[in-house]
């Protein structure tokens, strides 16, 4: 052997790990080749997330959408807050002129339906508010679990190692669950 050269033998251990997809879908981009060497978190391949962007758009505008029902539903309540207001004002000086005679009973039992009738779409219009609120919580969950899934489709090294294998091109339709690439923890 030359100088500087060793000779030895003996076996090398490692670990394969694949990495593939959690969702069916094209490969977008493969960032790695056979042999390269990466590092825990690097990125190594993406796969096309067109249709899930699509979608997280679509779930931001209900957002929007439930943000103005939101805002509609409290003005809502504040026309009815005046209203009941309005109707207590008119009872109480019914009932005040009821008492003294000058007006009938029959008045008097219109006014109080008028402001019960106003307290009970109060109670709606503020019930309204509660359904809209939760209806932007529920569009907010699912912006939320479309971006988690748009990340996951960001395949990146689960620790340092050479690639081993390419096993997906460029393009290909995988399933859920397909490999992309094979790489070696030594």
């Amino acid at each position: 052997m030359p100088p500087g050269i060793a000779s030895s033998n003996g076996r090398l251990e490692a670990d394969e790990i694949d990495i593939g997809t959690k969702f069916a879908g094209r490969v977008a981009d493969i960032l790695v080749q056979e042999g390269d060497m990466v590092m825990q978190g690097q990125i190594i391949a993406r796969m096309d997330t067109k249709d899930l962007e699509a979608s997280l758009k679509q779930a931001q505008a209900q957002i929007l959408q439930a943000q103005g029902a939101i805002e509609e539903a409290r003005a809502a309540a504040d026309q009815q807050r005046a209203s009941v207001a309005l109707a207590k004002l008119q009872f109480d000086r019914t009932n005040y002129l009821v008492q003294r005679g000058h007006v009938s009973q029959e008045n008097l039992d219109l006014r109080r339906q008028q402001l019960d009738s106003a307290n009970a779409a109060l109670t709606a219009a503020i019930a309204r508010i509660a359904q809209a609120e939760r209806a932007r919580e529920a569009e907010q969950q699912q912006a939320d679990l479309i971006k988690v899934n748009i990340a996951d489709n960001t395949l990146v090294a689960p620790r340092d190692g050479r690639i081993q294998y390419r096993v997906a091109n460029l393009g290909e339709v995988l399933p859920a669950g397909g490999k992309v690439v094979t790489m070696l923890d030594v």
